[in-house]
């Protein structure tokens, strides 16, 4: 996990930096998803991974639109295909003094009778918030 207070993004070709704005930073969560269910996800526009950023007082922050333009993250429309695992970074603004404990993540599965178990990341941020 990183705070950072811009970001890269490229967009047909165009690199542009994105800054968080006053009073806000970013942060970056570098993970690996491994799909484990039995038809390919999409991780970057849309479901089946619903995930919120968690702090201290149990705000939930959701992350920023068009993660598929992160550097390194998949396309749009890319389907993860079962047992494949993908490199996967997930951005977050939220206030500068926000102190994130947790990270919430959830398949979809709109099709599904039962609602599929919620992992829990605990991430903490054990001294500053230095931005």
């Amino acid at each position: 996990m990183t705070r950072v207070g811009s970001i890269k993004q490229n967009d047909q070709g165009e690199t542009a930096t994105v800054k968080a704005g006053d009073g806000a930073v970013f942060i970056v969560l570098d993970t690996v998803v491994r799909n484990e269910t039995k038809a390919g996800m999409d991780l970057t526009c849309g479901y089946p991974v619903a995930n919120s950023l968690i702090d201290d007082q149990g705000r939930r922050y959701d992350a920023i639109k068009d993660l598929y333009k992160l550097p390194g993250n998949p396309e749009c429309n890319d389907q993860l295909q079962p047992g494949f695992k993908n490199g996967m970074q997930y951005v977050y603004r939220v206030p500068v003094g926000a102190r994130i404990v947790s990270w919430k993540f959830q398949e979809v599965d709109f099709s599904a009778a039962e609602e599929a178990a919620a992992g829990l990341v605990q991430l903490g941020e054990a001294g500053g918030q230095g931005a």
